[in-house]
């Protein structure tokens, strides 16, 4: 038996000596990245267009549309966008930023790209079964604009996008690492995910659940100490190579803006899915909700810390917990700034000055409101660029945080401050400014202040578990639940997922 195990020991020193330890070290890093436990979107993502909603007529009017591409040059790149992974991306985005991106050119942004897209890739098997939702081409009986075979795509689940969650992904990591070519490297990726509605495989709801999804999971990563190294280093790398100096501030234009969609014109399918949805929500007004949006319409750093003062179970003030507070201002200030500058390329009226019988129930100013632009919507970038930073912070309470980012946008709606279209490009504004503001060191470094306050604050807090193991649980359209209730049941202000 002794002779056996010193045999065992052997062969496992001569194994650790013939692996270096630079990928001993890489794998220790791609573990504990990929690791990183992410939020469920099947809680905080929207459920996809009932196939009675206009939302839905919305939907099948981008499949018609995308179908007239495909005899284009649009279409051979939708063609040949199908190959998927991370090898694909780092093919894709490479000449975007002037560099070949490799293990042996580029081991540390190499490393970073792999580690995040493991972690991220994880995230979408979730909704995609427990939605099941039917493919374009297989509920119109046509056949797909791609080299994939039918039968393999007609398995998995429509909602979400897989491949646009991926190349949506691989863009912010790479904004994280070059911001001043965000334009093209957004565009790459924007397209990427665009390609699957050409191609037929998805429904244009599908991509853009998958956007939020993606810039979510990346904003996740900020709060792992690995990743933020693995992100130091790789900047490092990158500025050294190419000679990039960051001195980009959060005060600057990002210009980033020139692949927003413009706002739905007034005759199309779009701009009928918000009017829609617009007087669908006001009979939520007068209920708890509306006056839920009421308290939504102050995204100020103190409104902010009283909005997610119970998602993270802590009293947030200036006072009680200063570097959370100054975390929330950060994301005040950049949302308000760069917010505005997006809207100076659109002149869009809000819905309550379209609707003359449309009176603003919030206590802002009717005619300071008015005067603005309703495209894209200043609460929905605010609401969720500090949801998505602080699961971070609290990732114990991360879903809770991102529900609540999402419902600040919807409260617009509901206000009749913003269409829903408004809302979502917001949502897709916030999303790349996370990953923009990663290229501050100042930010990461407020990032992770506010996150060891947090931590100490409530070192001795009961989880959520505790608190809602005996609470009163109930169904998404109010009614008490059973134990045959299925699908997302609401216990306080968690979101539980009863397959």
């Amino acid at each position: 038996m002794n002779i056996f195990r010193s045999i065992s020991r052997i062969i496992l020193i001569i194994a650790l000596v013939a692996v270096p330890p630079s990928a001993v070290a890489q794998q220790k890093i791609i573990s504990a990245i990929s690791k990183t436990p992410m939020p469920n979107a099947t809680l905080y993502l929207p459920a996809p267009p009932d196939s009675l909603s206009l939302a839905f007529s919305n939907d099948v009017y981008q499949y018609m549309l995308a179908k007239n591409v495909r005899e284009t040059d649009r279409g051979t790149q939708a063609y040949n966008d199908v190959p998927y992974g991370t090898e694909q991306m780092i093919s894709r985005m490479s000449p975007i930023i002037g560099l070949t991106i490799s293990n042996t050119a580029t081991p540390e942004l190499y490393q970073l790209f792999t580690s995040a897209i493991s972690a991220i890739g994880k995230t979408c098997s979730g909704p995609k079964n427990y939605y099941s939702r039917r493919r374009p081409f297989d509920r119109f009986g046509d056949s797909p604009f791609t080299p994939e075979r039918p039968a393999s795509l007609i398995s998995q689940g429509s909602y979400p996008s897989a491949h646009s969650m991926l190349g949506w992904a691989a863009a912010l990591v790479l904004c994280q690492i070059n911001p001043e070519q965000a334009d093209d490297i957004i565009t790459s990726g924007w397209e990427y995910g665009q390609s699957r509605v050409i191609a037929g495989v998805h429904w244009q709801s599908d991509v853009d659940a998958s956007r939020m999804m993606s810039a979510a999971s990346v904003a996740r990563l900020l709060g792992n100490n690995t990743y933020i190294e693995q992100l130091t280093r790789a900047q490092e790398e990158y500025d050294r190579i190419t000679g990039h100096s960051r001195t980009s501030s959060l005060n600057d234009r990002i210009p980033l803006f020139s692949f927003l969609p413009p706002p739905p014109d007034s005759t199309g399918a779009a701009f009928a899915a918000d009017v829609t949805q617009l007087f669908a929500t006001k009979p939520l007004r007068t209920t708890d909700r509306g006056q839920q949006a009421i308290e939504h319409a102050d995204i100020s750093p103190q409104g902010l810390c009283r909005i997610f003062s119970r998602e993270l179970h802590l009293d947030l003030s200036q006072t009680e917990t200063p570097e959370i507070y100054q975390l929330l201002k950060l994301v005040s200030e950049v949302s308000l700034k760069q917010n505005q500058y997006a809207r100076e390329a659109y002149s869009r009226l809000r819905p309550l000055a379209r609707f003359n019988n449309e009176k603003l129930i919030t206590t802002e100013n009717a005619d300071s409101l008015i005067s603005t632009n309703s495209y894209p919507s200043l609460h929905a970038t605010t609401g969720w660029l500090a949801a998505m930073l602080l699961t971070g912070v609290a990732p114990d309470f991360q879903n809770n945080i991102l529900i609540t980012g999402r419902e600040i946008g919807q409260s617009r709606v509901i206000t009749a401050a913003n269409y829903q279209s408004d809302v979502d490009a917001g949502r897709l504004q916030a999303g790349i400014l996370a990953a923009i503001i990663a290229n501050d060191p100042d930010v990461l470094g407020q990032l992770s202040r506010a996150a060891e306050e947090y931590r100490l604050k409530t070192a001795s807090v009961p989880t959520i578990q505790q608190e809602n193991e005996h609470a009163p649980e109930y169904t998404l359209d109010g009614r008490p639940a059973t134990s045959l209730s299925r699908g997302i049941i609401v216990s306080k202000n968690s979101k539980i997922l009863r397959p």
